[in-house]
């Protein structure tokens, strides 16, 4: 919401396009330094001191009661481990479904000024940066807080697969039905649903999978490889938008993106276990009551 917002009080302001961008560009910095300053200050997570580090008293001084073993983990195991078939399996699954969700999600948000001046010729840039900003307001900030409330009850494994199918549907409407494009208010809604379910879907869950399913000696590694791969989507997408929007239109782009929703819930249902309700120690295969990999 405030970077949309904060483009339009510059350009609103204005500021040239060739310096507005510039500061925008430069203000990310902020954010960067204080990300940056709280991971210095935070401290390691319990588990992976006790199960990793071996660190049973640094793991004591965040909690009293310390589960874990005490064997470290080399690069050659990390890697024997994650190359098992259940774990690869596992690390398929939510690194493929993040790459496919990154495609849509930063495509459209990178490209979503071209995306709404193919839709509006007539617009301003001003004018396409709060059409934005409005779309992020109305469906996909509402999105966020409804995922948050449900995805303890309807789980991680539901919600992704669902938001990845209904971000196909309303991406295939815009690509089947040639009348959506023609009305810019159809449109805006129907594109705004996909967000809402972007955020009540795979982009909140893509988070959470890496970070329950995995062994605590190897999680941070899975949930990097499985970051690295969304970001990979993310500079297609990003990259990749303004070429197709030129040679296939807007509603060739969308047909592509419905492809891109559906692989991603055909890959979430059939690779990636549902963690709700369980134990760490169970969803990430470490304890379970009928072997290493239960849950």
């Amino acid at each position: 919401m405030i970077g949309p917002l904060y483009a339009a009080v510059l350009l609103g302001s204005g500021v040239p396009h060739d310096i507005a961008w510039r500061i925008m560009l430069g203000s990310g910095a902020i954010p960067a330094l204080v990300v940056a300053y709280l991971r210095y200050t935070m401290p390691e997570t319990p588990r992976f001191l006790a199960g990793v580090k071996g660190d049973a008293a640094g793991a004591a001084a965040s909690v009293k009661a310390v589960l874990g073993d005490d064997g470290g983990m080399t690069q050659e195991r990390v890697t024997k481990k994650l190359s098992s078939r259940p774990f690869l399996l596992r690390l398929i699954g939510t690194a493929g479904s993040w790459f496919l969700l990154d495609i849509a999600f930063y495509g459209n948000g990178v490209s979503s000024g071209l995306i709404l001046k193919a839709l509006l010729p007539g617009a301003t840039l001003l004018h396409t940066i709060l059409i934005s900003a409005g779309i992020f307001l109305v469906f996909a900030l509402p999105g966020y807080w409804v995922a948050a409330w449900t995805i303890d009850h309807i789980g991680r494994r539901f919600m992704q697969a669902m938001g990845f199918v209904v971000m196909g549907a309303a991406y295939g409407a815009i690509f089947l039905i040639h009348a959506i494009t023609a009305l810019p208010v159809l449109f805006l809604v129907v594109y705004g649903i996909s967000y809402f379910f972007i955020e009540f879907g795979p982009n909140t869950t893509t988070f959470v999978y890496p970070a329950e399913i995995f062994p605590v000696n190897v999680r941070a590694t899975a949930n990097g490889i499985s970051a690295a791969s969304g970001k990979t989507g993310a500079f297609l997408g990003a990259f990749l938008f303004p070429l197709v929007l030129v040679d296939l239109k807007l509603s060739g782009l969308m047909g592509i993106l419905a492809l891109a929703s559906m692989a991603g819930a055909a890959l979430t249902l059939l690779v990636l276990p549902e963690p709700k309700g369980l134990a760490l120690e169970e969803a990430s295969g470490e304890r379970g009551p009928s072997g290493p990999l239960a849950g």
